[in-house]
């Protein structure tokens, strides 16, 4: 039986790893656009191109939570994760900096999307609203996060060892989740045709 106070504990701290990486470099785009030499529009996209990714990303990944092993997927992220972070704090090119953090968009909806439609199909619904819960309150602190390790960080050290933090935390979360849920919480479930994804999304009465 899933200990459900652990995993609300679990899915809370890797959110808000996760969506630290999101806001890093809103606080910090003056020193962005300083660094790469470029314009206050080009700098905005560091931010914009995650968001970007976030939302190209986040319904294909739904589809594939309720198809592929979902530990495999978080580890997708994890290594996106970290090593967009460690590509962003070492790089010296715009180009493959903006790249990278639209990879990394690409990547989280595999952390935080596909664990709670995989959560969905496991937990009850009262234990499944606890997580919810903890989950929307982990967004908004991972954004406050984000923001407070990407300024205070260059103010501290420097700017790349912010973003270079965010992937490590975030990748280690990852790790973390992987070996939390066992391969008895994350074996197929065999959906039906009022669970599947493609019919909860066309469903006008959720709509």
């Amino acid at each position: 039986m899933i200990e459900t106070n652990r995993l609300q504990l679990v899915v809370f701290l890797l959110t808000s790893c996760v969506f630290i990486n999101i806001y890093l470099p809103q606080a910090i785009f003056p020193i962005i656009q300083t660094q790469f030499h470029t314009t206050p529009t080009l700098a905005s996209l560091t931010l914009s191109a995650t968001l970007l990714g976030i939302t190209l990303s986040t319904l294909p990944s739904g589809w594939l939570g309720d198809r592929a092993d979902i530990r495999k997927l978080v580890l997708i992220s994890g290594c996106t994760l970290y090593l967009g972070g460690a590509i962003c704090a070492t790089t010296s090119s715009p180009a493959i900096f903006i790249i990278t953090r639209l990879f990394q968009g690409l990547a989280i909806p595999l952390a935080t999307t596909c664990v709670i439609a995989h959560l969905s199909k496991i937990l009850a619904t009262e234990n499944l609203n606890l997580i919810l819960g903890r989950y929307v309150s982990a967004t908004v602190l991972g954004g406050l996060l984000g923001r407070l390790l990407g300024g205070y960080g260059t103010s501290l050290y420097d700017w790349q060892y912010s973003f270079l933090i965010g992937g490590i935390l975030s990748g280690s979360l990852c790790l973390i989740t992987i070996l939390y849920l066992s391969p008895s919480t994350t074996k197929m479930v065999k959906l039906d045709k009022q669970t599947a994804f493609k019919t909860l999304f066309f469903n006008r009465d959720l709509m």
